[in-house]
């Protein structure tokens, strides 16, 4: 699950929010840097548990509803397609989703008045409306609406990210990211896998995780070195003072990368801290650094520092 773009962004804000004299020792870096990167894997598992949270408030109105049915007798009886189907139980079903939750003391269903007003919004949708009018909905049918009801209810949803941002200090941040694992993730359930449907693991492979290491003791121990890199690029009469905190230390971490990681190709770890930049620091901050990056990778080259070929194209694995 975590991916090199979830990793640039854990760096950048370590190294922010960082004093390199507390971090002298490299083995406590790293370790804040695991730490970290797990807690986005928690983040994870919380964001699919709310779909699973908001299936058993759904079953209680249903099953509310039914009574009510049996008492009254008026119009249909109230459908259980949605909290029954296939995709959904799986997902409640998963071997790995339930192991991992098992010693999870919070729940989503601390908010449960928010989770039922969630309900009630998607009742009030169109694909809900679209779902419950198919006569036979197939397995994938089952699962499309709960992706939608993802990008609909849990993207860009201000009460989860206030909920978040009391339960970690970066979930916020690391969040617009990790939407996109868990739409993945629904997207690769398979009715045939059952309980055992594979999750997305913590790390793709090795190479990510040493990647991770590398970029981010390289940018503690090249602090200085790259601070005067930077400091010899700026406009004449400016110093470090100048430059926003937040432009310096993405400057400083893709110093690190250019510098220590060939495989990965320039343009690629340019425009991965632009984007960056762009989130996180001010609306001049992408063009600044594309700028900035540019000159100071040529002068890298010069001296031998770096690797990377500016004209290297490929783009796929090592991004």
């Amino acid at each position: 699950m975590i991916n090199r773009e979830l990793i640039r962004l854990k760096v950048v804000q370590i190294v922010y929010g960082a004093h390199f004299n507390a971090f002298a020792d490299s083995d406590k870096v790293w370790e804040e840097l695991e730490k970290s990167l797990q807690q986005s894997y928690d983040l994870y598992h919380y964001l699919l548990k709310f779909l699973v949270d908001l299936r058993r408030v759904a079953e209680k109105q249903v099953e509310a509803g039914i009574q009510r049915w049996h008492r009254v007798g008026l119009g249909d009886e109230p459908s259980r397609r949605f909290i029954d189907g296939a995709f959904i139980r799986q997902l409640e079903d998963n071997e790995r989703l339930r192991a991992y939750c098992a010693n999870e003391k919070w729940t989503w269903m601390d908010h449960e008045q928010y989770l039922m007003r969630t309900y009630q919004k998607v009742l009030a949708s169109d694909y809900y409306q679209a779902y419950m009018a198919l006569p036979s909905p197939t397995y994938k049918d089952h699962r499309q609406v709960w992706y939608d009801l993802y990008v609909d209810c849990v993207c860009n949803n201000d009460f989860i990210d206030s909920v978040l941002e009391d339960r970690g200090l970066f979930w916020n941040d690391d969040k617009f990211i990790v939407d996109s694992f868990a739409l993945r993730t629904i997207q690769s359930f398979r009715e045939a896998n059952g309980e055992a449907q594979p999750l997305l693991a913590q790390y793709r492979d090795s190479a990510d995780r040493e990647f991770a290491r590398t970029l981010l003791l390289s940018a503690v121990k090249g602090e200085a070195a790259y601070a005067d890199i930077i400091a010899a690029h700026l406009q004449p009469g400016w110093d470090m003072e100048r430059i926003a905190r937040m432009d310096s230390v993405i400057m400083l971490v893709a110093l690190a990368e250019i510098c220590n990681c060939p495989d990965i190709p320039l343009r690629v770890t340019i425009n991965e801290y632009i984007e960056i930049a762009k989130t996180y620091s001010t609306p001049q901050s992408g063009r600044y650094i594309n700028g900035m990056l540019d000159a100071m990778a040529r002068t890298l080259r010069e001296r031998g520092l770096t690797a990377k070929d500016a004209s290297t194209t490929k783009t796929t694995n090592n991004k």
